[in-house]
């Protein structure tokens, strides 16, 4: 099948599924690399690219070099980040738990909504420090929460 714009989504939507080969997924990552798609189409298919049926189907493949090679440079091409990914795990995953903080009375949970929500506002407030510069910033914390919130704010 000759992956184009308007049939990405009906392969994205199968990926991982028997009916696509781990040769049927490195044909389409090369295609994505190839031919005129979008930002959009490219975060859309690394976005599936990271379920556990699709890496296990490449892993029994073998193909796993030319897999990374073409993923690291859709990633790269496409400008695809940390960022990218836990907002699409907060709309797939909502309201179950991504972090678990032990208190000393009680386990505070944090979901990917939660997170999502946390990360932005982290972030607006860096944005807010350096006035709408582009931060430049160290991070010395301890392992917390707030320390990794940070982290990943940036």
């Amino acid at each position: 099948m000759k992956l184009t714009p308007e049939t990405l989504p009906d392969f994205v939507n199968t990926m991982g599924t028997e009916s696509n080969s781990a040769d049927a997924l490195l044909a389409a990552a090369q295609s994505l690399s190839e031919e005129a798609f979008g930002k959009q189409d490219m975060h859309s298919f690394l976005s599936t690219a990271g379920s556990e049926s699709v890496q296990k189907s490449i892993a029994e493949s073998g193909n796993i070099d030319a897999w990374l090679r073409e993923i690291f440079g859709l990633t790269e091409s496409s400008r695809y980040h940390m960022g990218h990914v836990i907002e699409a795990r907060a709309h797939s995953f909502g309201s179950k738990p991504v972090f678990q903080i032990i208190q000393p009375d009680e386990i505070v949970k944090i979901s990917y909504s939660q997170l999502w929500k946390y990360i932005k506002r982290t972030g607006l407030g860096l944005l807010a420090l350096t006035e709408g510069k582009e931060p430049v910033i160290g991070i010395l914390t301890p392992n917390t929460f707030k320390g990794a919130l940070v982290d990943l704010a940036c």
